[in-house]
């Protein structure tokens, strides 16, 4: 079995003898109290009328105004707020409340991200808390009977949209997304190309030539290699004929009867 651990311990006055004592809180449910180094008290888990766990937060503040130590208990887990104080030689609760605390600035309702610190009210000493996640805040003062809220705040947590910082995900103006492209921009793996304003709509391809432009040369469907020769050897490689008339596109071509392409004339 694990030994206990001490979790937390405050110091004050609580007895009036003009010496500080020392409250410990340990994380099995114990709870000590020091005086000149000697244990004067100790416990575990009930404290006449609140039940000790291993996560209460303790603070040492005189919240009542008799210029003597109590001690504000809280467990976040349950939402339970209570005051020790120290009575007929013992620490004892006279006063615990669940959620919420109630004051005239209204309800503070626990949570277990409550935030809690010692602070002022008029002069006297209270307690602050905050719950930071959504911005809300109080001050709990003692209320003759109870601790309750006796001011109360929300302050906004400013994001971006309201200071122009950015929030977690919130893209720049004009940012990119992973892979979008700027208008025009040439995709990398070239499944796109860039376009030119004129390419495309005005009947060209994106080199700037004619739709029936070819590669390398200018020829018609039926042309052979020879730049402006007319004809050329069909069986016989060695054979040749050329003709220097002038011929119309998409002319047939025939073979004659010694095995050579003529184009024939046009008729003028």
């Amino acid at each position: 079995m694990a030994r206990p651990m001490l979790a937390q311990s405050v110091t004050g006055d609580i007895d009036g003898d003009g010496q500080a004592e020392v409250v410990e809180a340990w994380d099995d449910g114990s709870t000590r109290v020091l005086a000149g180094g000697t244990v004067v008290w100790s416990t575990t888990g009930w404290i006449d009328g609140w039940n000790r766990r291993g996560w209460d937060m303790l603070f040492a503040i005189d919240i009542d105004g008799d210029r003597l130590t109590e001690i504000i208990i809280a467990n976040n887990r349950n939402g339970w707020t209570g005051v020790l104080k120290w009575s007929a030689g013992a620490l004892r609760c006279p006063w615990g409340s669940g959620s919420p605390l109630r004051g005239p600035a209204s309800n503070w309702n626990r949570r277990e991200a409550d935030v809690f610190g010692l602070s002022q009210w008029q002069g006297s000493p209270a307690m602050s808390v905050a719950h930071l996640q959504d911005g809300w805040h109080a001050t709990l003062a003692w209320l003759g009977d109870h601790l309750g809220p006796v001011q109360l705040a929300h302050d906004k947590i400013r994001n971006e949209k309201e200071t122009g910082a950015k929030e977690p995900g919130d893209k720049e103006e004009n940012e990119k997304e992973p892979g979008e492209k700027e208008a025009g921009e040439k995709e990398l793996d070239g499944k796109e190309t860039a376009k030119e304003p004129t390419d495309k709509e005005n009947g060209k391809e994106p080199d700037g030539k004619e739709p029936t432009d070819k590669e390398g040369t200018d020829k018609e469907p039926g042309d052979v290699e020879g730049g402006d020769q007319a004809s050329a050897a069909v069986d016989d490689p060695g054979a040749w004929a050329s003709t220097n008339a002038p011929r119309r596109s998409g002319m047939p071509m025939r073979p004659d009867d010694d095995g050579l392409l003529r184009v024939p004339h046009p008729i003028v």
